[in-house]
């Protein structure tokens, strides 16, 4: 029992950003975000598969670069876009906002613009939904 209680206390010091509680959403509700923020429907599959790489689906995802800057939220949006989105970091850890400012940045650079989509494009390039997702957002 002391061995476990020295470990959480190891990774709580050395770890403090650390979040034990992720929250992680469902491919499927990362599509429908994003079919509602007016991502087009041939990009949706991509972009979900560029979210599981980004942030492993989890929209409370924080990362500091080497330059200083802040990734944050399911698409990990950069600080550079905080004013082009209206938004702050904070605002950012809501996914329909993240989201919503993902859209912006994709619709300036595309796919290019996350380095998840860049290391891992084969596999989005073939990433499939599930079809009942594909049904109920042709449905939507």
């Amino acid at each position: 029992m002391r061995s476990v209680a020295a470990l959480l206390a190891f990774c709580i010091c050395a770890f403090p950003q650390a979040s034990f509680a992720q929250v992680k959403l469902a491919p499927k509700d990362v599509a429908f975000l994003l079919k509602d923020a007016g991502f087009p429907a041939h990009a949706i599959p991509k972009m979900v598969c560029t979210a599981k790489y980004e942030s492993l689906y989890n929209p409370k995802a924080k990362n500091v670069n080497s330059n200083g800057s802040h990734d944050t939220g399911l698409f990990q949006i950069n600080d550079i876009w905080l004013s082009e989105c209206g938004v702050t970091r904070k605002q950012l850890l809501n996914p329909k906002v993240n989201v919503a400012c993902a859209r912006k940045v994709f619709q300036e650079s595309g796919y290019w613009a996350w380095y998840g989509y860049r290391y891992k494009q084969d596999a989005c390039k073939v990433f499939r939904l599930k079809k009942s997702t594909m049904v109920a957002l042709s449905a939507k």
